[in-house]
Parts: C-alpha cells; structure tokens; sequence
C-alpha cells in the first residue's frame, strides 16, 4: 500500500530453503489516519537440515515525516514486535532488513530474544548506509538463540560506487531526486553466514 509501490520480498534458493508458507501483515497506518507503509513479510521453510526456519523482512518507515511519521514508525514496530512475540522464543528466527534506525536504538531492546549482528559503532569505516558524510549501520539482520552465525558485513563492487566531493565514495543510488541515475541501491546488502 506504499504510495511508491515500495515492497519488501524474499529470495531464496530452493534446494536451501523450501518455502512451506507466507503472509504479510499489514500495519495498520491507515486506520488511524496515516499514510499507508509496507508490509512485514513472514515466510517460512525447511532447511537442509529439516528444521523449519521464519524469516520476517521488514522496512521500517524512517525518523523523519514529523508526529505522522513517528506515528506510522510507531505502529510498523509494533506489528513487527507483536509477529516476533506471537512465533514464541524457542522458534529458529531470522528478521532482516532496513530499520532506519542504527543498533544503538531503543526499538532493539523491544526484541530482548533476538541478537542484532550489526557491529556496535557509532561511525564506522564503512557500513550499510552513507548519509551526511557518514556510514552507519541502519540495515540489520537479527536472529534468535536457536541460530548460530557468523559476522555480518557489508558488500559492494566498484560499479555500485560514487565518489564524494571529500573524496570518499558512497553506494549509487538508483534516482538522484526525480531523475534516474543508474545505480543499484542508496544501501549496500548486509550478509551473513548460518550453518543451515
């Protein structure tokens, strides 16, 4: 229901994750007179190693947007904190996407069952997002206990790069305003291993 037509999905590879189900839950941004966001995807499957496994893939609104907007981010934590509680704490969990938010947010410490990977630095080096001449890490991967992991790390290639005025470069962004640019994405993809 985005105005953008903004949507979140899940790619997968078959022979790594046989999808047996999904839903979108809809934040209720529109009944209470709020423009209307994206949904939270929840899908799951089995893994090789026949456990089933729950991915949610979100996209938070941002920070901006005034009481509305805190309104609308308010009501999207909700409804992903409300799927997370309802899955129960022993279920194999994976909730990824871009939070706009950084991993020194509050909104973390209203999931106390899942581990964000995203490294714990104010200004990094390099990160998922680069705005204000500054990298941060606002797209983040959490997994429950039952998960174990590597290290979550960002990843780009020269053609998904644009240099700065300052000389330092930042992922290229698919519009520049209303103009096309040619990039993939404004984020850099976050990864990270699990034995599956």
């Amino acid at each position: 229901p985005d105005a953008r037509g903004v949507d979140v999905a899940l790619l997968y590879l078959p022979i790594r994750f046989r999808l047996l189900g999904h839903e979108s839950r809809r934040v209720p941004s529109v009944e209470h007179g709020l423009p209307p966001t994206r949904d939270i995807l929840h899908c799951w499957g089995r893994t090789p190693a026949a456990d089933t496994l729950h991915v949610v893939v979100c996209h938070l609104p941002s920070k901006g947007g005034g009481l509305d907007g805190q309104r609308n981010r308010e009501l999207a934590v909700q409804t992903l904190v409300s799927l997370v509680d309802s899955l129960g704490p022993t279920c194999r969990l994976m909730v990824m996407g871009d939070f706009n938010a950084d991993p020194f947010d509050r909104l973390f410490r209203r999931l106390p069952t899942l581990t964000d990977l995203a490294p714990r630095h104010r200004y990094p080096a390099v990160g998922s997002y680069f705005f204000r001449g500054r990298w941060s890490w606002i797209d983040h991967i959490l997994l429950s206990a039952s998960l174990s992991h590597g290290a979550l790390r960002s990843v780009s290639a020269p053609w998904w790069q644009d240099g700065t005025a300052t000389g330092f470069w930042k992922p290229r962004r698919t519009y520049l305003g209303k103009g096309y640019h040619g990039g993939v994405s404004d984020h850099l993809p976050v990864v990270v291993s699990l034995p599956l």
